[in-house]
């Protein structure tokens, strides 16, 4: 693991390098990028990459709080993520939490135990804020002026609508990979399950007036499950997610796709390469991103491996220049 030496100007005792870590507390996966930054030049590199899967939002079904086991799975995670930080001599640290902290009734107790047992200080972001990273991301590392940005998480979705490059109306809606899971298919992926899930998708794209003037508009689509559903539809297991970031796929060979990943058991799922922590919530996961693609008629979707994290990144690096 490279250690990173703080560069100064001689000449007036400047730093001109930094190292940042952004942390990103979903409600699935916590994530962790380490970048070095020149602060002259905005000019930045990535030094580490981090990923946990400690599914905070697990359980919260039962009583709208973060149970004690996800939270112990949390904590421990960022404790790991802390020692990665001081190997990398990092400088500062941005942590944001998305809809899993939003919405748990412990959520302030939760946030103190973090920073009295890490020293993380953690900042929870509305929806719409997390909409607005996820195009700040997506616009900084993709070209293209005209699409539906959809990020699919593990307790919400955040939709954007983009026209010549900007934002023209954004939403959140409550569907995750998680919480859905865990409210329609606790029982397995029946047709009955399966129906109401649909249904309930639906009936909340269907509050979302503005979809209207998305009509055949390209998805943009972020997040685990569509990275994993990329995977299937062009057998590459085990690429990594920048290896897919910009690929495009035609609407129908999503649907394909989906319905495939549908006629597999979870241990099948593993085998063709969707990852093993994702196996019983990849369903719930890509369903929302085949709703919308029957609501508007999208045509493709291009996968995104940039997102919250990046959009992060360049708020951050606009705001030393």
């Amino acid at each position: 693991m490279d250690k990173i030496a703080i560069e100064f100007d001689i000449g007036i005792g400047r730093r001109i390098k930094m190292v940042l870590a952004i942390i990103d507390l979903g409600s699935n996966s916590i994530r962790m990028d380490i970048v070095e930054i020149d602060e002259k030049t905005g000019s930045h590199r990535y030094i580490e990459r981090c990923r946990d899967m400690a599914r905070l939002s697990e359980g919260m079904n039962l009583d709208g709080n973060l149970q004690p086991e996800a939270i112990d799975r949390t904590i421990s995670a960022l404790r790991e993520f802390k020692k990665i930080m001081k190997e990398n001599n990092t400088d500062d640290v941005i942590t944001v939490a998305t809809a899993a902290v939003r919405k748990a009734g412990n959520s302030q107790e939760f946030i103190k135990q973090v920073e009295d047992e890490t020293g993380i200080i953690v900042r929870v972001i509305k929806g719409e804020q997390e909409a607005e990273y996820d195009f700040l991301g997506v616009t900084s590392s993709l070209d293209i002026e005209d699409c539906v940005i959809v990020d699919t998480g593990g307790g919400s979705t955040e939709i954007i609508l983009v026209n010549d490059g900007e934002p023209l109306a954004r939403t959140s809606i409550p569907v995750g990979a998680v919480n859905m899971t865990e409210q329609f298919l606790f029982r397995g992926e029946t047709e009955e399950a399966l129906s109401a899930l649909t249904d309930y998708i639906d009936s909340q794209l269907d509050k979302i007036h503005w979809l209207e003037d998305a009509y055949q508009l390209p998805i943009v689509g972020m997040g685990g499950s569509i990275y994993n559903l990329a995977i299937i539809e062009n057998n590459v297991p085990g690429a990594d997610r920048s290896q897919l970031h910009g690929c495009v796929m035609a609407g129908d060979c999503v649907a394909d796709a989906f319905g495939n990943i549908l006629e597999m058991n979870e241990t099948e799922r593993g085998d063709a390469g969707i990852e093993a922590s994702r196996t019983d919530t990849i369903i719930a996961g890509v369903l929302p991103i085949v709703e919308l693609i029957n609501k508007i008629g999208s045509e493709e979707v291009i996968v995104s491996s940039a997102g919250l994290k990046e959009g992060i990144l360049a708020e951050f690096i606009e705001s030393i220049k």
